[in-house]
């Protein structure tokens, strides 16, 4: 053969083929053009398949409401801003404050300000926690210590509400109350406020030992005190602006003012009782042990008669006609409750006596006592009152 391209393609392969290779030439073009042919109308294909539009599959509904539930359940609880603000109002020490959190957590209460607003809910509360705390026949120092932290916080409640109703001005002292003024010379009287007027207080005559009125100049200064239903004491400065006469008797006239200071009253709620009990002296001692050092009380043998004529957790009051000074220590033997003698140690504050002849009230401030004995008279306190016996 003469082709041009069969004689280059002999001598490049070393053999000679029966087949022109311009056969093989069609062959692999054909081969080409059939494979970019496949590879376009896979590509036209997939190119149709995303362009045209697909309806989305339906995705199964999953109900995740108990699980929320269950969340919300695990991080609920009382409001910490409210629990702050509540300690503030109420003056609650560290103790108190995690007791009322503990509570609301029991009690499932998410908002303490809505109890703590209302009084009457917040004696409620703590009254349910009291019964709970009571129901267990042996009482155990946890059970007595919870008692102790009711009992407190219900003390706290207590003096928050007294604060409330405070007096700011003399505007604000009721009719028919008892002034005790002192005047530029150092005698005290006594008047009863007969009217509150916006021009003075209209009181009676300062009376002396013989019942002859004491007219004290006008505009001298008096110091003025007071003491309310609810046992706060306030006391104020004033002076004499006039006096009012009519046919029957002389009113003395005293300014009002706002600059009126209510007295440091008593940390604890008393309650007034008739209850016998016994004392005797105690010497006081001091122990050391190691860095710690530790008061011990040491009572006499002698034993002295005597009345409780008031109780509180802080302290009471005691008539007898051998009471101790101002100073010493006594420990006191009475029974708050069931027959069961309680022992509390405590020290004489001051001693009033009326006469000579009459039995003498000591003022005493506890300075040691069981937890029990606390929680009694803490019980006896916020009761009904009456002297169980």
């Amino acid at each position: 053969m003469n082709d041009p391209f069969y004689v280059a393609f002999c001598e490049v392969f070393a053999f000679q083929t029966t087949v022109s290779p311009f056969y093989f030439i069609i062959l692999g073009v054909v081969i080409v053009v059939v494979v970019i042919l496949k590879l376009y109308s896979k590509y036209s294909a997939k190119q149709e398949f995303h362009d045209k539009p697909h309806p989305k599959r339906a995705q199964p509904i999953v109900d995740r409401t108990p699980e929320l539930i269950k969340t919300m359940r695990l991080n609920l609880g009382p409001d910490k801003k409210e629990l702050r603000q509540i300690g503030l109002f109420f003056g609650f020490k560290d103790l108190q404050n995690q007791y009322i959190k503990r509570v609301c957590e029991a009690e499932k209460i998410t908002h303490p300000g809505q109890i703590f607003s209302d009084y009457g809910k917040i004696t409620e509360l703590l009254e349910s926690r009291l019964v709970k705390a009571q129901q267990s026949q042996h009482p155990t120092k946890e059970t007595e210590a919870e008692k102790t932290i009711i009992y407190t916080i219900r003390e706290s409640v207590e003096n928050r509400k007294k604060q409330g109703k405070r007096i700011t001005s003399t505007r604000m002292i009721p009719e028919k109350s008892t002034l005790s003024i002192t005047v530029p010379e150092g005698e005290q009287y006594s008047v009863e406020l007969v009217h509150n007027a916006s021009m003075g207080l209209v009181c009676s005559m300062p009376l002396d030992s013989d019942g002859t009125p004491v007219r004290v100049p006008l505009w001298a200064k008096l110091s003025a005190f007071l003491t309310v239903k609810t046992n706060q004491s306030y006391k104020f400065d004033t002076r004499v602006i006039k006096y009012e006469s009519d046919l029957s008797s002389m009113r003395i006239v005293l300014a009002q003012t706002d600059s009126i200071q209510s007295m440091p009253d008593r940390s604890h709620d008393r309650k007034r009782l008739t209850m016998p009990c016994a004392f005797s002296p105690v010497t006081v001692g001091t122990v050391s042990n190691g860095k710690k050092t530790e008061r011990r009380f040491y009572p006499s043998h002698l034993s002295m008669d005597g009345t409780i004529l008031d109780i509180s957790a802080g302290g009471c009051s005691i008539q007898t006609k051998k009471p101790l000074k101002p100073g010493e220590y006594m420990e006191i033997r009475c029974i708050l409750e069931k027959q069961t003698e309680d022992t509390m140690i405590g020290k004489t504050v001051r001693v009033q006596a009326e006469s000579p002849d009459s039995p003498s009230v000591m003022h005493i401030q506890f300075a040691k006592m069981p937890r029990a004995t606390m929680n009694r008279i803490f019980s006896f306190v916020y009761a009904d009152g009456d002297h169980k016996q």
